[in-house]
């Protein structure tokens, strides 16, 4: 994702371009950093982020924590830059479903189920997922396989 916008606090919800915000100079501020100082500045603010974000199995909210953040370094500061947070949760024993919770301030959110037969597939713009059905929960631990 984009993390920029969401650091600088600005709401994504239909912004086609961050230059056309009230905070594209903090966005601008963010970018110019090197890869290293911007992934310290995500993991120092990576509580309030995954605050806002949500998997829910069965009706109750698993608890998420980041595993890895890696962020690209950018030739071009006037261009958007991919930074990658890794999450994991641990499913209850038993679980048949979950649903991914995403902020609307966020952007568009692409869910992809991987590695499973007839995986799901949905577009979130805010709000939560249809209910992804969870075959094999062995598989499921690691929750990257619907964030790729």
């Amino acid at each position: 994702m984009s993390m920029e916008p969401v650091l600088a606090g600005i709401d994504l919800e239909g912004v086609e371009d961050t230059n056309d915000t009230d905070r594209s100079d903090t966005v601008d501020q963010l970018r110019a950093l090197s890869a290293d100082a911007f992934k310290a500045r995500i993991e120092a603010e990576t509580a309030d982020v995954l605050d806002r974000v949500t998997i829910r199995v069965d009706g109750t909210d698993v608890p998420l924590r980041v595993t890895e953040i890696q962020v690209d370094e950018i030739p071009d500061v006037s261009l958007p830059r991919e930074s990658r947070l890794f999450l994991v949760g641990t499913l209850p024993d038993g679980a048949q479903a979950l649903s991914v919770g995403w902020p609307s301030e966020y952007g568009t959110l692409i869910l992809r189920q991987m590695d499973v037969d007839d995986g799901f597939t949905g577009y979130l713009t805010g709000g939560y997922s249809d209910p992804i059905a969870i075959e094999d929960s062995s598989g499921w631990g690691f929750l990257g396989g619907i964030f790729r």
